[in-house]
């Protein structure tokens, strides 16, 4: 989760004076906060469709947290939109190996996961 913020910290925050992009980093942080309290409510196991509709609404918020960082860097338009929607599906794929890796690789959850 400080992984969007630190980036930015590094890139700009030392030496520029700009106010930090807060609500880009809200987006991008509240798909990690559903997918963890998910997961401590049991709500993967106990809700039918909770995982498909988990990762889609994840994927649109961390779209969205990266289109806010990248909207005043890129132009034109287009050329923002197939750029965040690339990085979204890298995030996507990272995602889905962070949990093979974590859940799947070991046996722990290969019924379910």
């Amino acid at each position: 989760m400080l992984l969007a913020p630190l980036g930015w910290w590094l890139a700009v925050g030392r030496s520029d004076r700009t106010l930090p992009p807060c609500g880009a980093f809200t987006l991008i942080m509240l798909a990690f906060l559903v997918d963890v309290a998910g997961n401590s409510l049991d709500l993967y196991d106990s809700l039918d469709r909770w995982d498909d509709v988990n990762h889609y609404v994840n994927w649109l918020l961390l779209l969205a947290g990266v289109g806010l960082l990248v909207a005043a860097t890129c132009d034109p338009p287009w050329a923002m939109a197939l750029l965040v929607t690339g990085m979204g599906a890298i995030l996507a794929v990272g995602w889905e190996l962070g949990e093979w890796f974590t859940f799947i690789r070991n046996g722990t959850e290969p019924d379910t996961a």
